[in-house]
């Protein structure tokens, strides 16, 4: 009992730090290891932890890129990111939608659909909050079009990463599963 719960602890700790190093390290504009370590994360995570996971990794990215990667952007310390509600709350729905009857087995295609379903929420809500909330667009729905229409180069890169990391994970997963059953076979 005590080591399943060390492994749980390590796991949590181990996907918390890879989701805040994502975040932190430079890359493309919404390439991030998210939504292809929360597929995952919700079929290794007890409990709670599938949603504490991404929002404490998040938060924690977030503290660190806003007040000291950007910090040119604010005048004091931001606790949280302005517009915060509509970057976690797709965070939240995915978390909520990876754990769904229906995708409590991992295979290829739930795989990609996952990864596009993630995609797709997280622009359709963040972009809605951009539109809501910037003051940029006109709030109307040309106003909103306008929005989407300029977010859909972020989008792309959203896609294309988290199709990259979902599916090298599946690999990497796949691969794990055959040598773990060989060995038993061989044993």
């Amino acid at each position: 009992m005590i080591l399943k719960t060390n492994r749980n602890y390590l796991i949590f700790v181990v996907i918390l730090l890879i989701l805040v190093l994502g975040r932190i390290v430079p890359h493309p504009p919404n390439v991030t290891p998210l939504i292809g370590l929360m597929v995952f994360s919700s079929q290794l995570l007890k409990g709670i932890s599938f949603l504490l996971v991404p929002v404490i990794a998040m938060f924690l990215s977030d503290l660190i890129v806003n007040n000291y990667i950007y910090a040119g952007y604010f005048t004091d310390f931001q606790i949280l990111t302005p517009g915060f509600i509509w970057i976690y709350s797709p965070i939240i729905l995915f978390a909520f939608l990876t754990k769904a009857k229906l995708f409590q087995t991992v295979n290829f295609p739930k795989v990609v659909g996952l990864s596009l379903s993630g995609s797709t929420i997280f622009f359709l809500v963040s972009n809605f909050g951009v539109w809501v909330s910037s003051g940029i667009y006109a709030l109307n729905f040309q106003g909103l079009l306008h929005c989407y229409t300029l977010a859909i180069p972020f989008y792309g890169n959203s896609i294309v990463g988290d199709l990259c990391f979902s599916i090298s994970l599946y690999v990497a997963y796949k691969l794990s599963t055959e040598i773990s059953e060989t060995s038993l076979k061989k044993i």
